[in-house]
């Protein structure tokens, strides 16, 4: 795999990580994080071993953020882009998909 791919992929990773812990709604960045996810889905299969566990965390905390309420923010965009970012997760949507 090309080095300019492979420091693309492990620098997503990273800040993929990155946003899922500062996520907050009404930050107007959810969209980053959903970029995150679809990139490193395009791209799972050139992930390693170490890389993948790590995307499988991060989609862990994803999943617990798009089930909590977020009351007075429902109707945010960045709940809507994270929500979206926990379908990427959980395999119920592809980067093809209209973020609902």
């Amino acid at each position: 795999m090309n080095m300019a791919l492979m420091k693309q992929l492990s620098d997503t990773l990273r800040s993929y990580q990155i946003y899922a812990d500062a996520f907050e709604p009404g930050d107007g960045d959810g969209f980053i994080l959903c970029g995150h996810r679809e990139f490193l889905l395009q791209h799972q299969d050139k992930l390693n071993a170490e890389q993948l566990a790590e995307m499988a965390s991060v989609d862990t905390k994803i999943i617990e953020l798009a089930s909590a309420k977020y009351p007075g923010n429902e109707d945010d965009d960045d709940v809507s882009f994270m929500r979206h970012t926990a379908k990427l997760a959980t395999g119920e949507a592809g980067p093809e998909d209209p973020i609902s």
